[in-house]
């Protein structure tokens, strides 16, 4: 690669806050800390699509090995417990993501690749039709 296309990579790094360009030709790269990928541009919209399908679809199903978690649940709830619920899971990933990343910083080579997903809404598996007890 080119000096010139290392530096054009680098500057896009830059602006996207993920390495800071210093004086010299030098980089710095910022200490750990989590991602939260929330933009609306095609990479984003790509990574959500392709990780979310890829891991549904390698995990949905009714018995996973032993470091496999898969749930699925529908249930009906106030829209106030919707609204706590979904705050618990919020501050759940909170808190795992603060262990993950002091993990990473003082155990490095003892940490394991984890896929997370979590997607919940108001709505029903069976529109406009009455969910009956099997």
């Amino acid at each position: 690669m080119s000096e010139k296309k290392a530096f054009q990579l680098a500057r896009k790094l830059d602006l996207l806050n993920l390495i800071k360009l210093l004086p010299k030709g030098r980089i710095r790269v910022p200490s750990l800390k989590a991602v939260r990928w929330m933009s609306e541009g095609e990479f984003t919209k790509t990574i959500y699509q392709n990780w979310s399908k890829k891991l549904v679809e390698e995990l949905a199903k009714p018995q996973g090995n032993e470091n496999e978690f898969f749930l699925l649940r529908y249930m009906q709830m106030k829209k106030s417990t919707y609204k706590e619920f979904a705050s618990a899971i919020e501050a759940l990933e909170g808190e795992f993501v603060r262990r993950s990343i002091y993990e990473m910083k003082t155990a490095p080579n003892d940490v394991e690749h984890v896929r997370w997903l979590v997607a919940c809404d108001n709505k029903s598996f069976v529109e406009n039709q009455t969910i009956k007890s099997i």
